[in-house]
């Protein structure tokens, strides 16, 4: 297997490592039973951190595959449509 593609496999691993420990933050959470402001903050630093993970294994994607991420102000965005498209297809 080409190098690179072994390296982008082993870095997706660990960013899905990433993704699953910060759902299991927002699993144990329980929006009925604990509404405070401090469990509120807990699952939003767990959501903000899981879209990082999502965020990082697109942006490896792109770099390993297309060459890069488009340097424009809009590279997140731009990101998300195109590669989170194929996933949805």
């Amino acid at each position: 297997m080409n190098p690179r593609i072994q390296r982008l496999r082993a870095d997706i691993a660990g960013d899905r490592g990433a993704f699953a420990k910060h759902l299991g933050v927002l699993a144990e959470h329980d929006p009925q039973v604990d509404v405070s402001a401090g469990r509120s903050a807990l699952v939003a630093c767990g959501l903000h951190h899981a879209y990082c993970a999502v965020e990082s294994i697109l942006a490896r994607i792109a770099r390993t595959l297309e060459g890069g991420v488009q340097e424009s102000g809009e590279w997140q965005r731009e990101l998300w449509m195109v590669h989170f498209a194929t996933f949805l297809r």
